[in-house]
């Protein structure tokens, strides 16, 4: 017997065994889940920062699902659109309202231009935004 049809042998055996080993499902989850927000968005041009605070009231707060994991458990927040350097940040929950902040910056380069019209221009502009949803997952 050659060393590769040995070796055939040996992974259909390793194959067959495997085969016959019990997998533990995962646990289903039979949370419902609703999706509380999904405008939330903010843009920035070239060389500008942009920041904005969004309160999210958060129906039937006292049923979530506090087993899922999340940004807060039961809570989840999804980017649905992403450029440049933004995110969210400062996120707090209390008394069934969600605090989030999101910020975007643009790209660029301010540079000085002092003559003929002396002030500031962004040399290279690129914009920056963020979208996001905020999806709640409740106790069946």
């Amino acid at each position: 017997m050659t060393h590769r049809s040995m070796m055939r042998r040996i992974g259909v055996v390793v194959t067959v065994a495997l085969g016959l080993l019990p997998i533990a499902a995962a646990p289903v989850s039979a949370s419902r889940t609703a999706v509380i927000g999904n405008a939330l968005y903010i843009e920035a041009g070239g060389c500008q920062s942009v920041a904005r605070d969004f309160d999210i009231a958060i129906p039937d707060y006292e049923h979530l699902d506090s087993s899922l994991p999340g940004i807060i458990a039961g809570i989840q927040l999804s980017e649905t659109t992403r450029v440049g350097r933004s995110g969210f940040r400062n996120v707090s929950f209390g008394n069934g309202t969600l605090h989030v902040e999101l910020f975007a910056e643009g790209g660029g380069t301010i540079e000085h231009v002092p003559w003929p019209i002396d002030r500031d221009i962004c040399v290279n502009p690129s914009g920056g935004s963020i979208g996001v949803s905020v999806t709640a997952a409740y106790r069946p």
